[in-house]
């Protein structure tokens, strides 16, 4: 191989070297650099699907959000303790055995003698749903009658 390489003249020997750098250089394509462009199209292709589902997300969290969101009458100040004494009149909860008392403008302590237990918790879904007031403590006991319950509330918003 020396005695070939020797009895090459100068010109050949560059373009040995050159085929042989040549040669090399596509070994080193073939096994490197494909495999590395692969896994470089994979990448992008993951990090496109993982935005398409931060996007997807991000919508249904402020779907969610808005759903969950302050209730308009809330939103607009109303005070509780009117909202609270149209609800209670709307449901046929007012008059007798029934007594509210407004703590603050968002906080309303109620009691509730001889209702109907339907009707009291009609009237506390629409609270939280219309008003965002919730019952930070409640005591139902029922009463002789069937279907009527004694309740002290107290809503908070």
């Amino acid at each position: 191989m020396k005695v070939w390489w020797q009895n090459l003249n100068e010109r050949e020997r560059l373009w040995v070297t050159l085929a042989g750098v040549l040669v090399a250089a596509m070994l080193l394509w073939l096994t490197l650099g494909k495999a590395l462009l692969g896994h470089y199209q994979l990448l992008q292709h993951d990090l496109t699907t993982a935005r398409e589902v931060q996007q997807k997300m991000q919508q249904q969290r402020d779907t969610i959000m808005q759903a969950r969101g302050k209730p308009a009458a809330s939103a607009s100040g109303e005070n509780l303790y009117a909202a609270v004494a149209g609800l209670l009149a709307q449901y046929q909860l007012d008059g007798a055995g029934s007594n509210s008392q407004e703590k603050d403008e968002n906080a309303v302590g109620l009691t509730l003698t001889g209702k109907p237990f339907d009707a009291v918790v009609r009237f506390l879904a629409h609270l939280e749903r219309e008003y965002g007031a919730y019952a930070v403590s409640m005591t139902l006991k029922p009463t002789d009658k069937g279907g009527l319950v004694d309740a002290e509330i107290q809503l908070k918003r």
